[in-house]
């Protein structure tokens, strides 16, 4: 029974925390790892950069299935596939050049009022 009760404060703390010490964790391992490839640490610099920049990810993807919206536009790029608020990448505009890839990203709908629906 303890065990359970342990697993659920883990996985609640997770939930609550995990977004930011992922992003946070993911971040000074980018840093750190860049800095030993600077000094010339060879490739396990590039070790870390790569898994800084993994952990980064998914503190942002926790971010947004926890809100419903990415952090910045480095995550919205990645994780929606447009850059700023309204913009759309190259491949997303609709182009005849780009028509097979395009993909206009996730359509968000307000739901209707109790006026707006139809009685029937």
């Amino acid at each position: 029974m303890r065990l359970g009760a342990e697993i659920l404060l883990a996985l609640i703390v997770a939930w609550n925390f995990g977004g930011v010490l992922l992003r946070l964790g993911g971040t000074v391992l980018v840093f750190v790892g860049a800095a030993g490839v600077a000094l010339g640490g060879g490739p396990s610099g590039l070790l870390l950069v790569g898994v800084g920049a993994g952990l980064w990810v998914l503190g942002q993807a926790h971010h947004f299935l926890r809100h419903g919206e990415c952090r910045g536009p480095l995550a919205r790029l990645i994780l929606e596939g447009r850059g700023r608020s309204g913009s759309t990448t190259p491949a997303s505009t609709g182009s005849p050049t780009n028509a097979a890839n395009a993909y206009p990203g996730p359509v968000h709908r307000p739901a209707a009022s109790r006026r707006t629906r139809r009685r029937g």
